[in-house]
């Protein structure tokens, strides 16, 4: 499937950039309930860490109403291949995924064909607590069972994806979503008011009631922690609501799971959807950082880059790029202090003196790149 990105990315990149950045902070702000952004300033940029690829998880999309398969999946796809240039350049290290993407995401092999370079180059890597794919699906089945259509049951050609680099996962999910959903049930926890909504369509006392949905965890007897699994052992049905409230934290559990246990970071805050489940970056835990997707793109408007990244640039050039040490510094001036406010004063301070042509090579690029770092404080 061959993925044509150039109308699109012209059309994007003609943008004017300050329109560009009072939308990005204007609508950041609102999302999060005011000027504040999602980053807390304990938090501290690393690129030496893995970068979590999230934005292929059918449950993940599925909480803001995207699905990997059907009439949206060219859709995903083309939108994950998007997001794939921002992830390399975010990271001196690998793009990581669960081997569980092999088997959920029907997309997914044309999605590994498109970025081969990366896979070939060693650039990603598959997690799972097993090499042997076929192994891994043994397991997975299992958890899957009961679903309508096991896509762990269905036999495939791995040829391709047994290419991937392979990177062992100790830690559970299951444990750390069992852990999440018990807290959850604590007073002000997340599940706060779920009994009481859930109490008015079930005929029992509030104790059992709240003991059944707390044991949840227990009672999916080794399925997946999905939201269609734990619908099934919750004998009542749910409103729209309380399912979207339930999707959420088992996603959010889950995500939290991975970054921790690789210590990596992940890209949210898309155009399209911000795809981060509500996490949070909180003090104490500097596991991970979440990166805005769209203070990137606008950044890359500001170096006259952007049209080349999301344009010409291959794989390899990608690469190249992130690999000087000027761009290791664009981006911690980006992320690191929790603000775009240096680099942006380093582009005004060069737009004094000469405008930043759009580059149309990687040579134009890294010249951009290195003129702007020049410039900063």
């Amino acid at each position: 499937m061959a993925i044509d990105r150039g109308h699109d990315q012209r059309m994007e990149s003609q943008r004017d950039v300050y329109g560009a950045g009072r939308d990005l902070y204007v609508n950041v702000g609102a999302a999060n309930g005011g000027s504040v952004p999602r980053s807390s300033p304990s938090h501290t940029y690393d690129r030496s860490r893995p970068l979590f690829i999230q934005y292929l998880n059918p449950e993940v999309l599925a909480c803001y109403g995207l699905n990997c398969r059907g009439v949206q999946s060219e859709r995903v796809l083309k939108d994950s291949l998007r997001i794939t240039r921002l992830a390399v350049l975010l990271t001196d290290a690998n793009l990581v995924f669960p081997a569980s993407y092999i088997f959920e995401v029907p997309c997914f092999s044309v999605f590994l064909h498109e970025i081969s370079p990366l896979v070939v180059s060693g650039s990603v890597s598959c997690v799972a607590p097993v090499m042997d794919l076929e192994a891994y699906r043994d397991i997975k089945a299992e958890e899957y069972r009961h679903d309508r259509v096991n896509p762990y049951v269905l036999k495939m050609d791995m040829a391709a994806e047994r290419d991937v680099t392979w990177q062992p996962r100790l830690g559970s999910s299951t444990a750390d979503i069992a852990t999440l959903w018990h807290s959850a049930f604590e007073e002000n926890g997340e599940f706060t008011g779920l009994v009481e909504s859930v109490s008015a369509r079930w005929a029992g006392r509030r104790g059992e009631i709240e003991e059944t949905l707390h044991s949840v965890p227990q009672r999916l007897e080794g399925q997946a922690a999905v939201g269609r699994f734990v619908q099934k052992v919750i004998p009542v049905g749910l409103t729209a609501r309380e399912t979207t409230r339930i999707n959420m934290l088992l996603s959010r559990a889950y995500l939290l799971s991975y970054l921790r246990d690789l210590r990596a970071n992940m890209l949210v805050d898309f155009l399209h959807s911000d795809l981060s489940c509500g996490i949070s970056e909180t003090r104490g835990d500097s596991t991970f950082s979440l990166l805005s997707a769209r203070r990137f793109d606008l950044a890359l408007q500001w170096i006259g880059i952007h049209t080349y990244v999301h344009g010409a640039a291959s794989w390899q050039h990608l690469v190249s790029l992130r690999s000087m040490p000027e761009f290791g510094e664009l981006t911690l001036a980006l992320y690191a202090q929790n603000s775009p406010v240096s680099l942006r004063s380093a582009v005004i301070r060069i737009r004094r003196i000469t405008e930043l042509e759009d580059a149309m090579n990687l040579i134009q690029a890294q010249r951009n790149v290195g003129t702007v770092v020049s410039q900063l404080c």
